[in-house]
């Protein structure tokens, strides 16, 4: 899903990663967030 996502908006001037990484960070429930060189979200909820 990342690396889709940084295909599509690869012309904008952010970094997907810290977005996406603060976006799920905002959740209540999430624990713990890894986003991996391959372009996989790891995910651990509470």
């Amino acid at each position: 899903m990342y690396l889709i996502l940084l295909r599509q908006n690869i012309k904008k001037n952010y970094d997907l990663k810290d977005y996406i990484f603060k976006v799920l960070s905002s959740l209540k429930y999430i624990e713990k967030i890894d986003i991996v060189k391959a372009g996989y979200i790891n995910v651990i909820l509470k």
